[in-house]
């Protein structure tokens, strides 16, 4: 009996021995801690998961049960970081601590370029705002060329304007109503100068109730009103290619001397 236990206590002495601690730390490129980084012991033969942990909040880890003469490899890992992998090392009955040092994963961009659009469209309760400035073919035109990309507006071929199928609609320009017609209005106020069109569904008190189609504000560039507006246009031709046997002048038309027609 004495034996078998004496047996026993040598055998768990001799496991007790063949398994050791692998202790050190993780730090990063300043030599600081990296809290809670992902250590993990792996079979230096094929690669194999033996066994991991966690490093504390100042980088230091432990590994328990690591039999002594293995091969085996050691890895940190941590988010912001290039995971690293130390060389293959034979456990010691004694090992000595082992640090790990990671460098930032972070690539250095030359240029960033962010491009976005702005905002063209504007839908509120009682009104519609759009930006002039979307519509590239009314450039170089007048209001009338702006007015004819809006959906609510439609333009006829002699000018006239209607909004949602009416006439009966108020034109105003910077907030102020405007006296005469809004076809000769629109006509001589340059599409460049204009910054926004609203169109008034709902209109308050503030305006007059004139417009039962709804008004229409036009609101310019600040000073753009200001001085005088030239707008020209022109049309280049060619020479014609062909006579059409016309190229000789004809003859002069001869009569009698009192002026009347010859006779035949």
């Amino acid at each position: 009996m004495r034996l078998t236990l004496l047996l026993l206590l040598s055998s768990l002495v001799c496991n007790a021995q063949s398994t050791v601690t692998l202790t050190g730390q993780v730090l990063d490129e300043s030599g600081t801690g990296v809290g809670y980084a992902t250590l993990s012991l792996l079979d230096a033969a094929d690669s194999t998961l033996l066994s991991g942990g966690v490093a504390g909040a100042d980088g230091r880890w432990e590994v328990a049960g690591v039999r002594v003469g293995q091969r085996v490899l050691l890895s940190a890992s941590f988010v912001g970081y290039a995971t690293v992998y130390l060389p293959a090392l034979t456990v010691e009955r004694r090992p000595s601590p082992v640090t790990l040092h990671l460098r930032t994963a972070a690539q250095v961009l030359e240029e960033v370029e962010v491009r976005g659009k702005k905002l063209t469209d504007l839908h509120r309760v009682d009104r519609q705002v759009f930006d002039a400035q979307q519509f590239e073919n009314a450039r170089g035109g007048t209001a009338t060329d702006v007015l004819r990309n809006l959906p609510a507006v439609s333009v006829a071929a002699d000018g006239n304007i209607s909004v949602r199928g009416s006439n009966g609609f108020q034109l105003v320009i910077d907030g102020k109503p405007t006296q005469g017609d809004p076809l000769s209005l629109l006509a001589q106020l340059p599409a460049n100068a204009i910054e926004s069109v609203e169109f008034i569904t709902s209109p308050s008190a503030r305006y007059d109730p004139d417009g039962k189609g709804g008004i229409l504000n036009i609101r310019t560039r600040r000073g753009s009103l200001n001085g005088w507006t030239l707008t020209a246009n022109g049309s280049p031709g060619l020479p014609s290619v062909r006579n059409y046997g016309n190229a000789d002048h004809p003859p002069p038309r001869r009569g009698r001397r009192d002026g009347g027609l010859p006779r035949r």
